[in-house]
C-alpha cells in the first residue's frame, strides 16, 4: 500500500480505520497495480450520510477530467462485487468491468469479497 493511500484511509475513517486497513493490506497483495498510462482511484467512498446527493459522481467526473488533462489514456478503479450501487454509478460514468478477481483465501477471519476492475478509455 502506498503512503498516499494510507493517509487517505486514515483521514477519511479516523478511528474506524482498522478494518479498512486490514482489508486494504490484504487485497493489495492480489490486485495488479495500474499501468503507467492509467489514472487509478483507490479507496474511494462517500460517507453514508451523504450518499445519493451526486457527490460521488462529481468527484469522479473531476478525477476523469484531471486524468484527461494530464494525458492519461485510461481511468480505472476497483469495486467490490457486493457493492452494486457503486458499480451502477461507475457504469453511468462510462466505466466497464474488465476483470473480476475472486479472493478465496481467508486470513485472520477476514473474508474479502470478489473485486471488479472497472475501466474507462479516455
Amino acid at each position: 500500500m502506498s503512503r498516499g493511500a494510507l493517509q487517505q484511509i486514515l483521514r477519511f475513517y479516523t478511528y474506524a480505520c482498522i478494518p479498512v486497513l486490514r482489508r486494504a493490506m490484504q487485497t493489495t497483495q492480489w490486485m495488479p497495480p495500474p499501468g503507467r498510462n492509467t489514472w487509478y482511484v483507490a479507496n474511494f467512498g462517500v460517507s453514508a450520510a451523504l450518499r445519493g446527493q451526486g457527490i460521488g459522481a462529481a468527484l469522479l467526473q473531476r478525477q476523469i477530467a484531471h486524468a484527461q488533462a494530464i494525458g492519461k489514456r485510461k481511468f480505472a478503479l476497483d469495486v467490490a462485487a457486493t457493492n452494486p450501487r457503486a458499480q451502477q454509478l461507475y457504469e453511468r460514468l462510462g466505466l466497464r468491468v474488465v476483470r473480476e478477481t475472486a479472493f478465496a483465501a481467508e486470513r485472520d477471519s477476514l473474508q474479502v469479497p470478489a473485486s471488479r476492475r472497472m475501466e474507462l478509455l479516455l
